[in-house]
């Protein structure tokens, strides 16, 4: 019987300092907060950005069914940089009033959604919402399906990742939370008075 407490409390103690260190594990994990891309960080001054890169031309913003928004902001285009791993991609630079506020990379190269989903759950843990929109594109009848991955934890930021499957259309989006809110606020305002 006194075999059978000792086992029994060896293995209490074992779970508990198990799972208390599992906690204390899982605490230390720290993820890279969503707020920079190579020299870009959100909260840069326009006018430090265009002394940096006075040749970037205007752009516009343009993603494929995405609740990432640049209105009224103003969009430089920075072409035919690359990534560290030698992709190619365009980098879409967005200030709002002055502060850079939106950052998105489109990927000239083939991506596979799945890699680059998995790339980014390692650096900024596991995605905190998804959806996907699927249409039958109207000049071949063919299937087209988008799916968008979100990275909300950060008080800050937004990260999204935006796949069109059948094209291997990519583009990975950097936003300021707080940018990205005003701008759903007023298209609310706006569109609450289409009903009034």
């Amino acid at each position: 019987m006194k075999i059978i407490k000792l086992i029994t409390t060896f293995v209490l103690i074992a779970f508990y300092f198990g799972i208390s260190f599992g906690q204390n594990f899982n605490k230390s994990l720290k993820y890279t907060i969503p707020n920079s891309f190579k020299d870009f960080k959100l909260g840069m001054k326009k006018t430090g950005f265009l002394s940096k890169y006075p040749n970037a031309k205007k752009g516009t913003f343009w993603v494929l069914f995405n609740d990432i928004s640049a209105e009224d902001m103003e969009v430089y285009t920075l072409e035919k940089q690359t990534t560290d791993s030698g992709d190619k991609i365009d980098i879409d630079l967005c200030f709002h009033n002055g502060i850079l506020s939106l950052i998105s990379i489109e990927y000239k190269d083939w991506q596979f959604g799945k890699d680059l989903v998995e790339a980014l759950n390692s650096k900024y843990g596991h995605y905190t919402r998804y959806d996907d929109r699927t249409i039958i594109d109207p000049l071949n009848r063919e299937e087209r399906t988008t799916q968008n991955f979100y990275w909300e934890r950060s008080n800050c930021c937004i990260l999204n990742l935006n796949y069109t499957i059948q094209l291997h259309l990519t583009h990975l989006l950097f936003a300021d939370k707080s940018v990205q809110q005003k701008l759903r606020n007023l298209k609310l305002k706006q569109n609450i008075k289409k009903i009034e």
